[in-house]
């Protein structure tokens, strides 16, 4: 961060603002990226754009937050380096405190809690981050419907469904960022093979 502080807004309103260094080539987010695949990206940049997601979750969790703002404008990617980053951490809170509502523009990419204000979990970030994954997939981020998934990512799929939180189904949701990252990256490398780089490009002519 550049600096932390209180802000005076143009209408004499006050609020704590937080300004963060540029990231060199952090230039696209989530919502750019759905725009240019708009029937969705493959499953292997699907797979990296998750798993890195997961594992700056998990720094976040650990640190006592929840981000609970993350919706596709908030994503930012790298797409040569396979990098992920999030800004816009005005919805965060603590863990157990109630969760800020980012605003109705996006109501399809909250759990219950953020749409009531009932207390966040870093179960609160993961579902939200599922539900981006989704829309990146081309997807619907509400429902979690999908016109087309290739027989290899079906399981991966379905775990991106179970931890977005359709329903109140419990059963082999994990709600630890480090352990999620690490069971769908079994997943992963049981469908596409051992990790290795996978060219993504934004825009698709770069």
């Amino acid at each position: 961060p550049v600096v932390l502080g209180e802000a005076v807004l143009k209408n004499g309103m006050r609020r704590t603002a937080l300004v963060l260094r540029y990231k060199n080539l952090f230039d696209w987010t989530f919502t750019d990226v759905r725009e240019e695949y708009p029937e969705g990206v493959d499953g292997e940049t699907a797979v990296w754009m998750w798993k890195r997601l997961l594992m700056l979750l998990a720094w976040v969790h650990r640190s006592g937050w929840v981000h609970g703002g993350i919706i596709p404008p908030h994503v930012l990617i790298h797409p040569r380096n396979h990098g992920v980053t999030l800004v816009s951490w005005s919805s965060a809170v603590e863990t157990g405190a109630r969760a800020k509502n980012p605003g109705p523009a996006y109501v399809a990419f909250f759990p219950e809690e953020v749409a009531v204000g009932l207390p966040a979990s870093p179960a609160t970030d993961i579902a939200m981050s599922a539900r981006c994954m989704i829309s990146v997939l081309g997807g619907n981020p509400a429902t979690g419907e999908l016109r087309h998934i290739p027989p290899e990512a079906e399981a991966l799929v379905a775990m991106l469904r179970l931890h977005a939180r359709y329903d109140g189904e419990l059963s082999g949701r994990i709600e630890d960022a480090l352990k999620l990252h690490e069971a769908f990256g079994s997943l992963a490398e049981a469908a596409y093979g051992p990790p290795r780089y996978h060219r993504f490009s934004m825009p698709r002519r770069a």
